[in-house]
């Protein structure tokens, strides 16, 4: 059974800027480098040691991974970046209330009552198979209980801990379904947002 109803909400006053502002910091955070050099302990040469440390009449030498031979590891390599910038608290609280709305207007957002299955895998898909026909789209499911075992291994479905949702969580799943049993935590949520407004 889909809820939809008896849910707070106002009106709220946001910039199309500070939505632009939200989705260029998105953006940037998820970016991926994958660039990188080998140092010494990477490179996939054998750890033997070359020739003998005396007697040769050449320089000593440890390993062919060395930095000064040819294909060795280098000294200080670079590795890929993390891209991380913040975003202030009361400007992501207004996004996210804003995207949460828009969300449940355009019904993306769905309040449920999600089961307890534990372990049985296929009387939750059965249950999924009730709520939507395609298993296509990427689906979200935000629950009061931090793990939930049943869940695990399935195609395009994650869930998450309903304090770890946030504004991104919404721009990344095309349908996301909320427990009813935290439908209070969002009620005081959106009714204490007219302070930050």
């Amino acid at each position: 059974m889909i809820l939809n109803n008896n849910f707070f909400f106002f009106n709220i006053l946001i910039k199309l800027s500070n939505i632009k502002f939200f989705k260029n910091i998105h953006n940037f955070n998820n970016k991926i480098m994958t660039s990188k050099q080998k140092s010494r302990g990477e490179v996939n040469f054998s750890n033997i040691k070359p020739w003998k440390q005396k007697g040769t009449g050449k320089a000593r030498a440890g390993s062919k991974s060395s930095p000064i031979w040819r294909g060795g590891g280098k000294i200080f390599p670079n590795i890929p970046l993390k891209f991380k910038k913040k975003i202030n608290k009361r400007l992501n609280k207004k996004i996210f209330f804003f995207l949460f709305k828009k969300g449940f207007d355009i019904k993306k957002i769905f309040f449920i009552k999600i089961p307890r299955f534990e372990y049985k895998t296929f009387l939750f898909l059965e249950f999924l198979n009730n709520l939507i026909k395609t298993n296509k789209k990427k689906i979200l499911f935000v629950l009061k209980k931090k793990k939930m075992e049943c869940m695990k291994n399935i195609k395009n479905i994650n869930f998450i801990y309903y304090k770890n949702f946030f504004s991104c969580d919404i721009i990344n799943n095309e349908i996301i379904f909320i427990d009813i049993f935290i439908i209070d935590y969002y009620n005081d949520i959106f009714k204490n947002i007219k302070k930050i407004n």
